[in-house]
């Protein structure tokens, strides 16, 4: 399995970044980059993005439910705001590539779960 990550910000080293660190990742496919929510909103939608890496919170409202949302973002005020729309995580930009894998790791590992829970036994010692 791999994580299909979309990368949106209007920042054009940001976007760079970001683009870099998801094909550095292993298990992740890089779907899309994006400066604008609005270009990307029926690709999410349809169903074909796992992750959206963001720092855009209206978005994140408009999308709840149908893909996982990483923001990232240069404004710590924010990020309580972040987990009340259902947000995975909140990096604070400028984000090493140390802090991005290990959220992604993260995220993987929580999405395997839900896709192959472990098997629990039938019986009780």
């Amino acid at each position: 399995m791999k994580l299909r990550c979309i990368v949106i910000d209007d920042e054009p080293l940001a976007l760079s970044l970001l683009e870099s660190y998801v094909r550095q990742t292993s298990f992740c496919e890089l779907a899309g980059s994006f400066t604008s929510a609005t270009s990307c909103y029926e690709l999410v939608l349809s169903g074909g993005v796992d992750v959206v890496l963001t720092d855009g919170m209206e978005f994140a409202k408009t999308i709840e439910g149908k893909a996982k949302v990483i923001f990232t973002t240069a404004f710590e005020q924010y990020a309580i705001d972040g987990y009340k729309v259902g947000a995975f995580d909140y990096l604070l930009k400028p984000v090493s590539f140390k802090t991005f894998y290990s959220t992604m790791c993260r995220l993987f590992a929580s999405m395997e779960e839900q896709t192959h829970p472990a098997e629990k036994p039938d019986f009780l010692f």
